[in-house]
């Protein structure tokens, strides 16, 4: 073959493979724009979804609970600690209050109710005794979260009434101090505007967030409450009735909470494990 034929030849596959190869570079081309418009989409999606998730992790959701549980003893005169436990621990909560609670007490078979319950459910425990008398008889905080301290205040009262008491404690929620106090006030309505008012100083020298639960023997809308509700918020969402159990007609239990909470929920829980409803509230801590 002469050199004038071969040019020939280099020249007519030239023109064919070109534009085969134009076509190949432009595909790979149009397809990596294609791909770059994509990727900022995904991107945001993701960035959106990560911020979600973020906001979801910094919101601390908390599920509070009170119980008065009559050392145990149901509305069929029962005593059976085993059916208080289960109530709680069916409601999942994470800081419980719990009112008329027994130690070595003979009338709950010399039950130390205080841990029995805690172990039980493997919370955390501050025990507010007001009578001692060898067998104690008080409040008691339960906690998901360490109690890093506490003290039992005695509330006023006059010289033959029961003793009655307010927790103070503090409680490191996963890095945020809370304060969280529990209580049970008298039955006789001219003591409770007095324990009212120390409970209102002792809330007004706490720092950060704060929680007050317990059974206050007070209406809502009673001269005595408030006060408390104005300093307060109730987490109760509507109107209804935590005593007596088996047909209620009055209520007295309550979790209030400082501005730092947003309320989620709140409700009563049906029971027979004592003559009190327990009350079961969601709530949000601002951070």
């Amino acid at each position: 073959m002469c050199l004038k034929t071969i040019i020939k030849s280099i020249i007519s596959q030239w023109i064919i493979a070109c534009p085969i190869m134009l076509f190949a570079v432009l595909t790979i081309c149009t397809s990596f724009t294609a791909v770059k418009k994509e990727l900022p989409v995904i991107q945001q999606e993701d960035a959106v979804a990560m911020e979600i998730s973020l906001n979801k992790a910094r919101e601390q959701v908390l599920k509070l609970m009170t119980f008065n549980m009559r050392y145990g003893v149901g509305v069929d005169d029962c005593l059976d600690l085993n059916r208080v436990i289960e109530t709680i621990r069916d409601t999942d909560a994470d800081i419980i209050a719990l009112n008329e609670v027994d130690h070595l007490m003979p009338r709950s078979n010399m039950q130390k109710q205080d841990k029995i319950i805690a172990e039980q459910l493997g919370l955390y425990f501050a025990y507010g005794y007001n009578i001692n008398l060898g067998s104690k008889y008080g409040n008691v905080l339960l906690s998901r979260f360490p109690i890093k301290s506490f003290t039992n205040h005695p509330l006023p009262k006059s010289s033959f009434s029961e003793p009655r008491g307010l927790i103070e404690a503090d409680l490191d929620v996963e890095g945020n101090h809370i304060k969280v106090f529990v209580t049970h006030l008298s039955i006789k309505t001219k003591e409770r505007p007095e324990q009212i008012s120390f409970i209102e100083k002792k809330i007004k020298e706490s720092e950060g967030p704060t929680i007050l639960m317990g059974d206050f023997n007070s209406l809502p809308h009673s001269d005595e409450m408030k006060s408390l509700l104005d300093l307060m918020k109730d987490t109760a969402m509507e109107e209804y009735c935590t005593y007596p159990s088996y047909q209620p007609e009055a209520r007295i239990d309550y979790i209030l909470v400082s501005d730092a909470f947003e309320i989620k929920s709140n409700k009563y829980i049906g029971t027979q494990s004592s003559d009190h409803l327990p009350v079961v509230a969601e709530v949000v801590l601002d951070q």
